[in-house]
Formats: structure tokens, C-alpha cells, sequence
């Protein structure tokens, strides 16, 4: 199993301290712990100082290699076999752990949390929080009578935003991470439905997509509005305006506010192709596509942005989690450790 540079960081400190005792002719203990084993080799002797000098002289070259590379962490939506989807955090070196059951994962601001939707067999769909460790979830919505859908965080992690059934329609509605279960504030209504909410990261917008409600409920005439985020619905600004393109959902903010990744479909052969697009907030609203690979789609933005994540079926062996640049100069790279059962990947 791959290890993190705080695993190795750890170990190599644990080696130094150990020859240390040996050289200074301390008293060891019978059973020498190390909070990371040695694969495939046995514990030095206490008189071998060679061997763990070269012991030191590996992990230490293999730390500054490890230390090369950015460490980076997703969570993930994962199929489990014969069972429910899994909430699962994996890193850039494939090291993946299951959290809890659910869908739809979203990292709090500042790393440490995630709010997922889960449900019971036939039961509405409801809001959770779980620690990124693992742990016992926190019941978020505490309404099983209604749906409460895709959660998106304030930039503060004051405040978790969702789309929910409880009115009118589908709208968007906000309650406080530290009131689980009290009443939500709206942030829209009226006709149409708005769904799949993305918090701005200065916080003053929530980009939703909006369709038509009954008679027609028409996903295809949908497109990606700006609401503000303090439920004034004093305006709403459209973002996509492409006549060539249908069924734009799942917003991903740029971390510089400018920009924002979705998915959706040519018109012409939807829903046959599905891809991930950019669009340019401010500008004429024609996205620019961003994968070739179809069907791929629920992008979601890196903190630094210079990358942005997607998942993308270009056959079932290859399926999985993919990262590219913005720009989509650069070949997408798929994330280690991904396959088939993973989708809606979101950034630490």
C-alpha cells in the first residue's frame, strides 16, 4: 500500500530515534513498534547499525521523491459490489478509504468535513456530515418527508446549500452547519425548477441550473443562472445562452470566480454524447467543450486551478475518474485507484 510523507515523515523518525537508542546503548524494549512496517524485511537486530543506516538512506530517498509530487485527495461516489454507493476518499496515489454510504460528496472549505446525500431503501433523499476521517454521520436535514438534494458549502462553511421539493417545485434553500434540522432559508422560487446549487467562492452568488416545471418539465431547455446567495432574488444572471447545446448541470466554480465547469450535451445528439464544458462568467454564454470522451460530465474544480476533475466511461475497462487542465491542452490523466464503480469526484 502506498504511503503519505506524513506515514514516511513518521517512519523515518521512528528509524532515527531506534539507531539512536542502539548507539548510545539504551535499553530497548522487547517489541520495537514503528508506526509504519517494513514490507518484506525483518526488524534490524539492535548491534545491526549498518543495516538501519541503509534503512534510513532508502526511506529518506524515497521521502524526497513522494515529496515531489503534490499530495492531493478526492472523494468519490463508489459503487459497491452488491450493495449501496459508498462515500470514498481517495488520493493521487489510489490510497482509498470508505467513509459511509451515499452519493454526491462535497469537502467542506477547509478540508476536514463532508456533506453527502444518503437515504434508506425507499426513504426521500436526505443531507448528511461526515468527518473526512470517518466517524458517525451528523443528520443534516432531520425532514425525511421531504427530498433534500446536492449539498454545495458556503466558501465560510457556515452554511451548506441544497436543492429540495419542500415548496413550490424544486428551489434552492440554505440552513446553518450548526443547526442540523432547523427550518432553511430560501434562496429562489417561482416558476421553473432550480436545482443543483454551486456556492461562488466569494460567496455572494449560488449557480444553479433552471428548467421548466409542469406542463412541460423540459430538462432541455435548462440552462446555468446566477442567484445571490442571500436569497434577496433581487436579479438571477444568465451564464450558458448556447442554442446548440442542451442539458447543462452539475456547476463547478473556478477558485478565481471567473469561470465555471458543467456538463451537458450537443443538441443535435443528446443524450448520446455528454461532456464536460467551460464557460466564461460575463461572456456571450457559448461554453467551450472541454473533453472528446463521451459520456463524461459532474467536472468538479481543483483549489489551485490548474486542474479539473470528471468522470468519463470511454469503455468499461478505462472508466473512471479523469483529471485535465482547464484549457484542455494537456492529456486527461486518469486518477489512481478509479474505475468503473466511481463517479462525482470533488477536491479536498
Amino acid at each position: 500500500m502506498p504511503f503519505t510523507p506524513e506515514q514516511m515523515r513518521a517512519y523515518l523518525e521512528s528509524l532515527k530515534e531506534l539507531r539512536e537508542d542502539i548507539a548510545l546503548g539504551r535499553t530497548l524494549p522487547s517489541i520495537w513498534h514503528l508506526p509504519i512496517p517494513a514490507e518484506g524485511e525483518p526488524l534490524p537486530k539492535p548491534n545491526d547499525l549498518r543495516k538501519i543506516d541503509r534503512m534510513i538512506r532508502v526511506v529518506e530517498s524515497e521521502l524526497a521523491q513522494l515529496e515531489l509530487v503534490v499530495y492531493q485527495q478526492l472523494v468519490i461516489e463508489r459503487i459497491q459490489p452488491g450493495g449501496p454507493k459508498a462515500v470514498t476518499a481517495i488520493d493521487n496515489l489510489g490510497t482509498a478509504m470508505t467513509l459511509t454510504d451515499g452519493e454526491s460528496p462535497k469537502w467542506s472549505p477547509d478540508g476536514k468535513r463532508i456533506a453527502y446525500m444518503s437515504a434508506q431503501p425507499g426513504a426521500k433523499l436526505q443531507i448528511s456530515i461526515i468527518d473526512g476521517q470517518g466517524g458517525t454521520p451528523i443528520d443534516f436535514s432531520g425532514n425525511p418527508s421531504v427530498h433534500e438534494m446536492n449539498p454545495s458549502w458556503s466558501p465560510s462553511g457556515d452554511e451548506i446549500a441544497f436543492e429540495s421539493d419542500r415548496g413550490k417545485g424544486w428551489q434552492i434553500y440554505a440552513r446553518q452547519t450548526s443547526a442540523p434540522g432547523s427550518p432553511p432559508r430560501a434562496i429562489t422560487s417561482g416558476f421553473g425548477h432550480h436545482v443543483d446549487p454551486a456556492w461562488s467562492p466569494k460567496g455572494d452568488l449560488i449557480a444553479c441550473s433552471i428548467f421548466s416545471g409542469p406542463p412541460t418539465w423540459s430538462w432541455t431547455d435548462a440552462q446555468i443562472y446566477l442567484v445571490p446567495a442571500d436569497g434577496s432574488q433581487s436579479s438571477r444572471v444568465q451564464v450558458t445562452n448556447d442554442p446548440n447545446l442542451v442539458d447543462p448541470f452539475g456547476a463547478s466554480w473556478s477558485p478565481d470566480a471567473n469561470r465555471i465547469a458543467f456538463h451537458g450535451g450537443p443538441k443535435a445528439n443528446y443524450p448520446q454524447q455528454q461532456y464536460v464544458y467551460v464557460v466564461d462568467i460575463g461572456s456571450t454564454g457559448i461554453a467551450r467543450q472541454l473533453t472528446t470522451v463521451s459520456p463524461s460530465g459532474l467536472p468538479s474544480w481543483s483549489p489551485d486551478g490548474r486542474s479539473i476533475a470528471y468522470w468519463a466511461w470511454p469503455n468499461q475497462q478505462d472508466a473512471g475518474v479523469y483529471v485535465v487542465d482547464p484549457a484542455g491542452t494537456s492529456t486527461p490523466k486518469k486518477w489512481p485507484g478509479t474505475g468503473n464503480s466511481d463517479d462525482s469526484p470533488n477536491w479536498q
